[in-house]
């Protein structure tokens, strides 16, 4: 077996694959656009596109964005990522903890191409803060990539490999704290092993 699938390994597990969808469904917009463009509510639920069936799991710790700035925005590989690949329910577990956008992020993204971080072309950028089911109950992630001349989205499988292109999108400023907070236990952790020596 490959070290390093590409997309068509996906292509051979139909309907369990990725889809692309180039127009997004505006009737299925979870949020108010017209109070506030740049506030996310990421609370809400996001669109269920077909043929995904239901809503996994979606992290709404994030609460709301009240001003959205692309350089809060940070995108996450995983060590082995960076070297080769993983799957994706491993993935899903090691990003346990970390601010990952959802679903809802990646909506109001869709509404609003020219606030998606140019440097996110050529990638396929995931938002692993909502997971869907389809009718076969099978796990799905969704992803943005720019395909000719604009943006669209996609989801794989989770058990799809996950490589260097397929980054998650996070709040860096919540990962830094987080990153901050983790060697702060760390350290306390030494100090008590020290102080009962």
């Amino acid at each position: 077996m490959s070290q390093n699938p590409s997309h068509t390994e996906t292509n051979l597990r139909l309907p369990a694959a990725v889809y692309d969808r180039n127009i997004y469904p505006m009737t299925t917009t979870p949020h108010d656009l017209k109070s506030n463009p740049m506030t996310i509510d990421t609370t809400k639920q996001p669109s269920i596109p077909s043929p995904l069936k239901s809503i996994e799991f979606h992290d709404t710790s994030m609460d709301t964005i009240n001003k959205w700035n692309p350089k809060d925005l940070s995108l996450h590989l995983e060590p082995e990522q960076e070297s080769g690949y993983i799957k994706g329910h491993l993935l899903r577990k090691r990003l346990e903890g970390k601010p990952l956008l959802n679903g809802t992020v990646l909506d109001w993204l869709l509404n609003h191409p020219d606030e998606i971080p140019p440097d996110w072309k050529g990638k396929d950028v995931f938002f692993w803060g909502t997971i869907y089911r389809n009718s076969d109950d099978d796990l799905y992630v969704r992803c943005l990539y720019f395909g000719i001349d604009r943006w669209h989205w996609r989801y794989y499988w989770l058990g799809h490999s996950f490589h260097s292109g397929h980054p998650a999108a996070v709040r860096a400023s919540a990962l830094s704290l987080a990153v901050r907070v983790s060697a702060l236990e760390s350290d306390m952790d030494k100090l008590k092993k020290i102080i009962k020596l």
